[in-house]
């Protein structure tokens, strides 16, 4: 049996709440992201967009329909939402980042950019037919007929036709967003990639703001080719 609440101060770290106002936080349902990895509907509408201020009036807003997860209408207010989801209110949207912290965040996107999400590939396997079933990083697998994409490559989505638009490829010259490490919710642009060969964990050199910098290729994520394909804010503060 799921645990509906946990302990405030148990909560991730990734979130953004404050930990001595009460004792219990509502927890998230198993679901596209991790617990560490993801918010409930719940605790960002009340304790991060203040659109509502007990779970009751959360569950008025998402029993009429207003509330959409990448295109999707949501209701229950334990789903998790987590990096690069696109949350629709009304005629407000948002996506999830994360800040220099580490804390997951949300930034407000213009309608026209809402209808696209990016999806980081972290695995792939050949099915049945000759098909390539690709898993991406919120949990969800897609079948393609072509073998071009690869492990830490980002595909771009369209979230209202559920086709590919964009193929960003993992290699040098990419602008990439960084979601882990000690640059986390920085962007910069790849300058190599190490250790292709070898059995030592695959490091990222990437440039920023004329600094040569290096990450692990695990906290790269791609999101573009001369420029980002969606806004970040100002370097997630």
């Amino acid at each position: 049996m799921v645990k509906r609440h946990l302990k405030r101060l148990a909560a991730p770290k990734s979130w953004p709440v404050k930990r001595k106002i009460s004792k219990y936080i509502v927890r998230s349902i198993p679901g596209p992201h991790n617990l560490n990895n993801s918010i409930p509907l719940a605790v960002l509408l009340k304790e991060i967009l203040n659109y509502a201020e007990t779970n009751r009036e959360v569950k008025k807003i998402l029993n009429n329909s207003s509330v959409k997860v990448d295109n999707i209408v949501r209701k229950d207010y334990k789903f998790p939402v987590g990096l690069m989801d696109v949350i629709s209110i009304k005629d407000t949207n948002f996506r999830i980042l994360i800040n220099k912290r580490g804390k997951l965040m949300i930034h407000p996107i213009k309608e026209e950019e809402s209808l696209i999400k990016p999806f980081k590939i972290i695995g792939k396997r050949m099915i049945k037919g000759k098909k390539i079933q690709i898993s991406l990083h919120d949990g969800r697998n897609k079948i393609i007929d072509n073998n071009n994409f690869k492990v830490g490559d980002t595909l771009i989505l369209d979230l209202e036709k559920k086709d590919v638009k964009n193929h960003f490829i993992l290699k040098e010259g990419m602008i990439i967003y960084l979601v882990g490490g000690k640059h986390k919710g920085e962007v910069g642009k790849i300058k190599e990639i190490q250790n292709l060969k070898s059995t030592y964990p695959q490091k990222v050199i990437f440039m920023k703001d004329d600094k040569t910098l290096e990450t692990l290729k695990d906290y790269v994520f791609v999101i573009g080719k001369d420029k980002p394909c969606i806004s970040i804010g100002e370097e997630n503060e």
